[in-house]
């Protein structure tokens, strides 16, 4: 068996073999999917009659440019050798994957930082809470600065992050940096986990029956695929840190460091497919109702926190012809955020419903139109009685 530059394998290793397909075709369709579905989150919100783009929107761009710099950095990789055989690569390569690896680590950090930073930004929007978007705010950027303090510090000289196992001769120390990539998966991990659960106080206060808070609440959670994510991402890292081989094993860390970030941004634009989700088709409506009413009740109409701060506690009051009494708290948008607004009818309500019963004659429909509750707005159903005394 042919000797390489480091040496013989160990035993017998296929030295043909190597890990390019399984890259290519394992970040790509997830990549593809990540980019559509900021693509989506911005069709819905062209389709909603908010704002138009948010903070929050920027961030999760920035982090899918970001991570689509990572799965280029990844690609690169593969033509110095990441995904081979330890043996079948030259020194210059491998030095060559490890100044690729030191850009990826800086990058990764950014694009994850993004991505958490819009979910905060997303939640402040939605809830305004503020100790909650202070602490996952601290979270995400404390995430990014610390890493990229470390990466650049790490090693002294700076030079010795290449060189340290490829040249002999180099000198100079290095903090342990397989502790370091480690421990940074399992912190980006336990932000992810507290990020996730951030919302769901506030969630299980809203004025919502169980069925469809607990609905809204596995919206949210959908958000625990990234975390899977990073725990397969930890494993490969468990894996790496431990190898011999290590040119080989750093080709599925590669993949899981970007298959990661992509998820996190699928996940981030999940809850702000409202708009979209209106356009279904009625079968999809009723197949999924439960989840259709208490997505779009949460996030159907409402107010922002922006606007709830420039309008203050507002109220207005409406008498229809046919006995409708209309209180709003703020401004009502149409949206993603969460407005509460309170429809009191008098006379014959129908039950169940907090919005005027439908006419089935042409010439009442302006009138019931104007009246009905914003689509999917969380309303509050009250039935009063009242009479009128002439003096």
């Amino acid at each position: 068996m042919a000797t390489g530059e480091f040496g013989a394998p160990p035993g017998y290793v296929d030295l043909h073999e190597n890990q390019t397909e399984v890259i290519y075709w394992t970040i790509i369709p997830v990549a593809v999917v990540g980019t559509g579905s900021v693509v989506l989150r911005f069709m819905a919100r062209s389709m909603a009659n908010g704002p138009g783009l948010c903070i929050d929107d920027v961030f999760i761009f920035l982090a899918l440019v970001f991570t689509w710099v990572t799965a280029i950095c990844c690609f690169l990789s593969i033509q110095y050798g990441a995904g081979r055989h330890l043996w079948t690569v030259s020194k210059d390569d491998f030095t060559m994957i490890w100044r690729i690896l030191y850009a990826y680590v800086m990058i990764y950090a950014t694009a994850v930082s993004c991505t958490k930073f819009s979910i905060v930004l997303f939640y402040r929007r939605i809830f305004s809470f503020t100790y909650g978007f202070w602490l996952g705010a601290f979270l995400a950027v404390s995430y990014w600065v610390v890493i990229l303090v470390v990466i650049n510090t790490g090693c002294r000289p700076f030079s010795y992050f290449f060189e340290q196992y490829t040249n002999p001769t180099a000198e100079g120390t290095c903090i342990d940096l397989g502790l370091f990539y480690y421990a940074n998966a399992i912190w980006a991990m336990l932000v992810d986990v507290v990020i996730l659960l951030m919302p769901l106080p506030t969630i299980w206060s809203l004025q919502l029956p169980t069925q469809k808070r607990a609905a809204v609440t596995v919206i949210f959670l959908l958000g625990a695929f990234v975390v899977g994510a990073s725990i397969a991402r930890i494993v490969t890292l468990k894996h790496f840190l431990s190898a011999k081989d290590l040119t080989w094993e750093i080709g599925a860390v590669f993949i899981w460091s970007c298959v990661e970030p992509f998820v996190g941004i699928v996940s981030a634009c999940l809850p702000t497919f409202a708009p979209l989700m209106r356009r279904v088709s009625p079968s999809l409506k009723r197949r999924f109702s439960l989840l259709w009413d208490s997505w779009g009740s949460t996030f159907g109409a409402g107010t922002t926190s922006r606007s709830r701060a420039q309008s203050g506690s507002a109220r207005r009051q409406k008498w229809g012809a046919r006995g409708y009494v209309e209180t709003v708290e703020g401004d009502v948008e149409s949206g993603d955020a969460i407005g509460l607004t309170t429809r009191i009818r008098a006379g014959s309500a129908r039950s169940g419903s907090a919005c005027g019963s439908a006419s089935a004659s042409a010439g009442s429909k302006a009138e019931d139109d104007a009246w009905r509750c914003e689509e999917h707005a969380i309303t509050v159903n009250k039935e009063v009685t009242w009479g009128e005394v002439r003096r």
